[in-house]
């Protein structure tokens, strides 16, 4: 028999018993602390998937809204090398021949950056040559 307060006395038997029963608790204790920590953790997930979404979206959009800017810079880039060869050629002159198009200097495959910084600067430079061809002074730095 074990002596607890001095007062009482506890058998091996409740001391068990005891034990098996605190055993009991927290382990029913630990089991509640994970399910409340899956759930927290699900809620979170959730919380991520619709931010995701949402910025999977945004980014669809950006991209959609660049890719017609890009296309309305080529169509007016090649709108004014056709009118400037329309009045070219009525005044008896030659036409401007477009300039090759910017390749990225890399030994390795171009980069996004590089490739869209290089069709930047072929459309920069048809321009520029357009205006020169003109009389005109070309930009000298970006806006």
């Amino acid at each position: 028999m074990a002596q607890v307060t001095g007062m009482e006395t506890v058998s091996a038997g409740q001391l068990v018993t005891a034990v098996s029963v605190l055993g009991g608790v927290v382990s029913v204790l630990f089991w509640l602390l994970i399910a409340s920590k899956d759930k927290l953790l699900a809620a979170k997930q959730a919380e991520f998937d619709v931010l995701l979404a949402a910025q999977k979206k945004l980014l669809n959009d950006v991209e959609g809204r660049q890719k017609s800017y890009e296309e309305m810079a080529e169509e007016a880039i090649k709108s004014a090398l056709e009118t400037a060869n329309f009045y070219r050629t009525r005044a008896g002159l030659p036409p401007i021949i477009p300039v090759a198009p910017v390749i990225p200097e890399s030994h390795s495959p171009p980069t996004y950056i590089q490739r869209q910084t290089a069709r930047i600067a072929t459309m920069r430079a048809i321009m520029a040559d357009v205006k020169n061809q003109e009389g005109q002074e070309p930009r000298t730095e970006s806006k």
